[in-house]
């Protein structure tokens, strides 16, 4: 071995030694043995992971905004959907929007929510609502970091307020329509009913996307950003429920 080959092979063996060290975390705080003290360490594991992948994310977010392609490609989108305007579009996206708008899905959420209280399924009611309020927060919290701002539209009568980034609608619509079907697929044993509720809550939250770009409020990158968003903490939310009924389980 050649002596400068020295410093890259040495950096090479720290890297080993700290996957393995990661890897014995890992398998510590794994639930295949459950026990209360494994669940609340992966858990634990599971929420500062998450908190640092969301702010690398926010952080590279906020340098792809910079970049002059990006700006020209979300541009160039914007212009290219005013040869679809139509009144029958308008009214169909108007609908559409509506379905993805702050009444609607708190409306819609209570009686989901009074629901779950009646059919006494509280850890559903308790994720239900910590993925909503806390996705407002944490979109809260990207939208004035970031402080992208909206597009110019056409559609006067389209109220919007805030900054761009990332796309409000689009990230509400991803946590509600995805914890609505995560909780109807527990709740229901064929798969063809699954399959069916899982794709009726896809198109809706692509359509909603859509919507808002072709009223020219958003960026196609908003909406992509609100669907990432959305489902990183989705993601998250549902596996704090699962490993607390997991805990309940054990106990």
């Amino acid at each position: 071995m050649e002596i400068h080959d020295l410093p890259q092979t040495l950096h090479m063996k720290k890297i080993a030694h700290i996957l393995e060290i990661f890897g014995k975390i890992i398998h510590e705080v794994s639930p295949s043995t459950p026990s209360p003290g494994r669940l609340l360490g992966l858990l634990m594991a599971a929420w500062i992971g998450s908190a640092l992948l969301l702010w690398m994310c926010a952080a590279t977010a906020a340098l792809l905004l910079e970049n002059k392609w990006i700006a020209a490609m979300d541009s160039r989108i914007l212009e290219s959907v005013r040869h679809f305007k139509s009144p029958a579009v308008t009214k169909f996206m108007t609908a559409v929007s509506m379905s993805g708008g702050a009444v609607f899905l708190t409306s819609c959420g209570i009686l989901l929510g009074i629901y779950l209280f009646r059919a006494r399924k509280i850890p559903d009611l308790i994720g239900f609502a910590f993925t909503m309020i806390g996705g407002s927060f944490l979109f809260l919290l990207l939208n004035v970091h970031i402080r992208r701002p909206r597009p110019v539209s056409e559609f006067h009568f389209v109220k919007s307020s805030g900054w761009s980034f990332p796309s409000g609608h689009a990230m509400t619509a991803v946590l509600f329509y995805g914890m609505a079907t995560y909780l109807i697929c527990n709740h229901v044993h064929t798969w063809s009913l699954k399959v069916l509720a899982a794709a009726m809550a896809g198109i809706i939250v692509v359509l909603i996307g859509l919507s808002r770009i072709y009223f020219q409020v958003h960026y196609l990158t908003d909406i992509l950003a609100g669907y990432a968003f959305g489902l990183f903490w989705l993601f998250v939310c549902i596996i704090c429920v699962e490993a607390y009924k997991a805990l309940v389980k054990v106990h």
